[in-house]
């Protein structure tokens, strides 16, 4: 998800001008930050894993909440395919341009 985050910022909210500037002209700063928070809460929980700590691994058996979450994610993923469609913006580049692009 960090990833997707650092990708819009390079590329839509580049190309509309606003990922740069002070607090108030910069929409990419909160989300930037967000995602080095969660790549920060990500590599600790990594180094937990390779250390050890996290002796019991999460049970694979369905709880009462799974069916709900699962639910919810799908629900997320539609909604999010059908901005575009809805007249919402949708960058002129894909991610799959972006990485060709730093390949040379």
């Amino acid at each position: 998800m960090p990833l997707l985050i650092f990708w819009q910022n390079a590329t839509s909210l580049s190309d509309q001008s606003v990922a740069s500037g002070g607090p108030m002209s910069n929409a990419a700063a909160y989300p930037s930050i967000i995602a080095w928070i969660l790549l920060a809460l990500s590599a600790i929980n990594a180094l937990r894993i390779v250390a050890g700590q996290i002796s019991h691994p999460s049970p694979l058996d369905p709880t009462a909440t799974t069916r709900l979450a699962l639910i919810a994610t799908g629900l997320l993923v539609v909604y999010l395919l059908c901005l575009g469609w809805l007249g919402y913006y949708r960058p002129r580049r894909s991610c799959w341009q972006l990485f060709s692009r730093c390949r040379g």
